[in-house]
């Protein structure tokens, strides 16, 4: 099963808060109902930051991400990214106009890391996400990044309200090309397989507040991912996501 990212920005000609509604009231119903009718995709989220962890250690710099969908679908890493008959692609290519732009999708092999859940029905996500510099070969860039986060993993089997640790090692990288704004259509041509994209880094727990606390319990060990120099970027979110369809 291969995991899809597709991150993306509001439109900078409309107000964030129509550019919200109509992803919320048009796009994902939309996306919805016809993922639920294919046969290859598995499951369908959406991913809304709410709050990105400052310089300080506290969670109130203005976030620099707005959403992105997940999905993950049968195949392998040698299947495209982006799973959508021709036809389908085209109409949501151009519903991208009405609400979205910088649309990148980066396809990943995800490996759950923690696993304590014991019937939660609900859980608050952070999300840690690493760009490598581009003097940072590849193997060397997952390499500081395991050695970087792998305590935190550790820690997360017994901390306090600590429930999911997932991990999407990103291997492609799909670019978009520019309709009215930039980023508003895939384009097979952009099919990368070189990414500056390492990897993201889901944590879940039982509520905001014990992942506040765990993140800042290793805030030594956090900050040394964040301002490794061998990352072009390292930032951490807290999420929140919306599961639209599981087949599993």
């Amino acid at each position: 099963m291969i995991k899809v990212v597709a991150q993306f920005d509001h439109l900078r000609g409309l107000p964030h808060r129509e550019c919200e509604r109509h992803y919320l009231e048009v796009h994902v119903p939309f996306i919805r109902h016809a993922v639920r009718h294919a046969e290859n995709i598995v499951t369908y989220e959406t991913n809304l930051v709410v709050a990105q962890r400052d310089v300080d250690g506290g969670w109130h710099a203005r976030p620099t991400a707005w959403r992105w969908a997940t999905g993950r679908f049968q195949g392998s890493s040698d299947d495209p990214p982006a799973p959508l008959p021709p036809p389908f692609a085209r109409l949501v290519s151009e519903d991208h106009r009405n609400f979205l732009k910088d649309l990148r999708m980066f396809t990943a092999e995800e490996q759950v890391r923690v696993d304590r859940r014991s019937g939660q029905t609900s859980l608050a996500k952070f999300s840690l996400h690493v760009d490598r510099r581009a003097t940072t070969p590849a193997v060397e860039a997952q390499r500081r990044l395991e050695q970087g986060v792998s305590p935190m993993i550790d820690a997360a089997q017994h901390a306090f309200g600590a429930r999911l640790v997932v991990c999407d090692r990103v291997f492609r990288q799909a670019q978009s090309a520019a309709i009215d704004e930039e980023g508003q259509v895939m384009s097979p041509e952009l099919l990368c397989s070189q990414t500056m994209r390492v990897s993201h880094i889901d944590f879940y727990f039982d509520t905001v507040e014990w992942g506040e606390e765990f993140f800042a319990a290793h805030r030594e060990e956090l900050e040394a991912v964040l301002h490794d120099p061998a990352f072009e970027r390292a930032r951490l979110y807290q999420v929140q996501e919306r599961s639209q369809v599981d087949k599993r």
